[in-house]
């Protein structure tokens, strides 16, 4: 029973070794130029992509606050007129003779 769980040991060892221990020094010079390569490209490519996504999000967020508070305001506006003249309209109507 020991030596098998010896050997179900070493093999775990062996898998967690092949996890953690990439191969890429065994690999040719040319497949570690191209992958050097790619990720001198890359990581600055997907840099500049997350800054311009959040200048973007931030840019839009702020143009639709403009907006909203814009459509917000003429609403409140227009409703402010409107009870106005129908204040107007209800003081008129009061002071009429046939309501008094």
């Amino acid at each position: 029973m020991k030596i098998q769980g010896q050997k179900v040991q070493g093999k775990i060892q062996g898998f967690m070794k092949r996890l953690s221990m990439p191969k890429i020094w065994w690999a040719s010079l040319r497949t570690k130029l191209v992958l050097t390569f790619l990720v001198i490209a890359l990581v600055p490519l997907f840099l500049t992509t997350v800054i311009t996504k959040n200048i973007t999000a931030q840019v839009l967020t702020q143009s639709a606050n403009q907006t909203l508070w814009a459509a917000a305001s003429q609403t409140a506006l227009r409703l402010d007129t409107f009870l106005q003249n129908t204040l107007d309209e209800i003081r008129v109507d009061a002071q009429l003779p046939e309501l008094s």
